[in-house]
């Protein structure tokens, strides 16, 4: 896991407007390893995950991430 942090958004200025949102990921990780990212910007949390792979490694990553999703809550309210 890398947390990559949280994105400034007075240091990420275009023409003088602030971003609303975004995130970063981190390097595009080759089987058998991942590489799970946390970034944030305006108080909100972005998770990404960068892998090549097939078709099973698609799924066992969604999967990652819809385990995630279903307990975030208690994951959060433990901070």
């Amino acid at each position: 896991m890398s947390n990559i942090g949280v994105l400034e958004t007075d240091k990420l200025l275009l023409d003088g407007h602030e971003p609303t949102d975004g995130f970063m990921t981190g390097a595009v990780k080759y089987k058998p390893y991942v590489l799970l990212s946390a970034t944030s910007i305006n108080s909100e949390l972005t998770l990404s995950m960068c892998v090549r792979g097939n078709e099973q490694d698609e799924k066992i990553v969604n999967d990652f991430f819809d385990l995630m999703d279903k307990n975030i809550d208690v994951l959060s309210s433990k901070a």
